[in-house]
């Protein structure tokens, strides 16, 4: 076969395999990736980069159907054949680097994630120069690695520089400026930095507020971000009502009719979970003022919203048990007190 021949050839089965890949073909773009490989292995030393981005690719199609054990050494392979090509540090193997931090990600790896991630932000400084659109994601990326470790004081200096770089770069009313304030309003939420959050936090909301409307399921999570600031701050009274506010607007969102709204479908769980988040918080501001007889049917709204999303044997139903029973006991229904106990401790029992 002539090399044009199997240049042809495997470009051919690339093709097809990305539009497998996009389908969520997994099994036709396995096949074909693994074809080309076999013709690749067959053409000459300068086809060795392309060679490992199909490997990389093959690793990503392993990857999406949970397979790590053979993408990692495929993503390790292709990472090795790029820093041969181009060097540790050119821009050229910032996609492996973010595929293989990826695989670390999923896999709970964060330690092994984090030299990667590093990597590709010292990589786009280098090409891009301070201020750029990849510079800041990278500073997000990292940032979001360092939160999921509780390494606040590690996160929040990389999200602002992300946020600078998109508030230089977007403009005011940009949606990724409203995720890039949002990312700064919970790294200081999280360290007590409750002032400066509600500020970012209403950053973000008049942004979300103009760009997608009112009534939106992103403003109604912005609503009750808000909320949770300025109760941390003692103000209990505005904080009830953005989240009534967002109730309002989950419950548009469910039943939109009235106003000639499109209906939501929930089909994850996530909105009911959203949604009893919000509940719940409302509930703790009744608590704090004294209100139980308030709170108890909004607890017992997020317990259900909860029980329907996570099925009722999940043990994040512990602590909406717990406060349940709590306000059912308060109410001298002790009957249905202790059974919300008795199945927060089997819960528990289950867990350890």
């Amino acid at each position: 076969m002539s090399s044009i021949t199997q240049s042809k050839l495997w470009e051919l089965y690339i093709g097809n395999a990305t539009t497998a890949y996009e389908q969520g073909n997994y099994a036709e773009a396995e096949k074909l990736l693994t074809n080309a490989l076999t013709e690749l292995d067959q053409v000459v030393e300068s086809r060795r980069f392309i060679l490992a981005e199909v490997q990389r690719h093959l690793a990503n199609v392993y990857r999406n159907q949970g397979r790590y054990s053979e993408a990692e050494p495929l993503y390790k392979w292709a990472l090795t054949i790029a820093e041969a090509s181009s060097g540790a540090y050119h821009v050229s193997i910032v996609q492996v680097l973010n595929d293989l931090s990826l695989l670390y990600c999923e896999q709970g790896r964060f330690l092994d994630a984090e030299p990667l991630r590093k990597r590709i932000l010292t990589i786009l400084e280098k090409t891009h120069g301070a201020v750029h659109q990849e510079i800041a994601q990278a500073f997000s990326d990292l940032a979001a690695l360092y939160m999921v470790l509780r390494k606040y004081e590690a996160a929040e200096p990389l999200y602002r520089s992300s946020f600078v770089i998109r508030e230089k770069l977007l403009p005011a009313d940009h949606i990724d400026l409203a995720a890039g304030a949002n990312e700064l309003a919970l790294v200081l939420y999280m360290q007590g930095k409750y002032a400066e959050a509600e500020r970012l936090y209403r950053h973000c909301l008049a942004i979300k507020e103009k760009v997608l409307g009112p009534q939106h399921k992103e403003v109604a999570q912005n609503l009750n971000e808000l909320g949770l600031a300025l109760c941390a701050q003692g103000r209990t009274a505005e904080a009830q009502d953005l989240c009534k506010r967002a109730l309002d607007v989950r419950e548009y969102l469910k039943d939109p009719t009235l106003k000639g709204g499109v209906s939501v479908e929930l089909d994850d769980g996530s909105e009911e979970r959203n949604a009893a988040d919000i509940l719940s918080e409302l509930a703790d501001i009744y608590c704090s003022q004294g209100q139980f007889d308030q709170a108890t049917p909004l607890c017992k709204q997020a317990l259900q919203l909860r029980e329907k999303a996570l099925g009722p044997v999940n043990p994040d139903l512990i602590g909406n048990l717990e406060s349940y029973a709590f306000l059912l006991r308060k109410a001298r229904r002790v009957v249905e007190a202790s059974r919300m106990e008795s199945r927060a401790k089997a819960l528990m029992s289950n867990v350890s």
